[in-house]
């Protein structure tokens, strides 16, 4: 049985029946269910009686508190919208909830000296060539342009 069939709260049964009416999966159900009754629990008011700021507090908390994934903080973020548009629809705009975004990170690059230790690794020459030339199909047994590997017969 999955976590969200365990759950007696009329809150989060209300909003498991508006997912199964769309088909959703029973890990999204559970999911939605778990992180709009973490809203519930740390605001302690009912969630008809939600502002944009205590959702937008549950927000930080999640960040700063919790040190979610953007990824599973975007799930809440998914949780709550499906929740105050479909199962108790509010006056305020649902579209005033921010997705977050992940932090971008630069490609490491390697020094002149990383690259030649990597070079001097191999001492097979047609390996070495490929990985000194740049711009070449690396795809040892390919034809440049082709996806599908030579064949002679």
């Amino acid at each position: 049985m999955t976590p969200y069939k365990q759950r007696s709260c009329p809150i989060t049964k209300r909003l498991a029946e508006d997912l199964m009416i769309r088909n959703m999966a029973d890990a999204t159900i559970d999911a939605y269910t778990y992180h709009v009754r973490r809203l519930a629990d740390f605001i302690k008011k009912p969630l008809d009686r939600v502002t944009p700021e205590d959702v937008r507090t549950f927000q930080l908390h999640l960040i700063q508190d919790k040190n979610l994934a953007y990824s599973t903080f975007n799930q809440a973020v998914c949780a709550l919208r499906f929740y105050y548009r479909h199962t108790e629809p509010m006056p305020w705009p649902v579209t005033m909830v921010p997705f977050g975004k992940r932090p971008k990170t630069l490609p490491v690059v390697l020094s002149r000296h990383e690259i030649e230790k990597l070079f001097q690794c191999t001492t097979n020459l047609k390996q070495r060539t490929f990985m000194m030339t740049p711009g070449t199909n690396r795809r040892v047994g390919r034809r440049a342009g082709c996806g599908s590997p030579k064949r002679h017969a």
